[in-house]
């Protein structure tokens, strides 16, 4: 299943629970850190955001974001 098919829904899993996938926006791309300034105040202006990166996305952007 495509993780984009996900996003912002909840299931009943294999495993028994119900998950929920709070998660609105998925950014993959080479410029997804132009894009976040402008997606995170169309979710809601002023709440608190979990950003998710590898190493190497860190590295590059990861203290800006933070």
């Amino acid at each position: 299943m495509d993780l984009k098919t996900l996003l912002g829904t909840t299931f009943d899993c294999v495993c028994g629970k119900r998950h929920h996938i709070p998660t609105e926006k998925l950014f993959y791309s080479r410029d997804a850190f132009a894009a976040l300034e402008q997606a995170a105040a169309e979710i809601i202006d002023g709440q608190h955001y979990l950003i998710v990166a590898d190493q190497r996305t860190w590295e590059k952007a990861g203290g800006k974001v933070a």
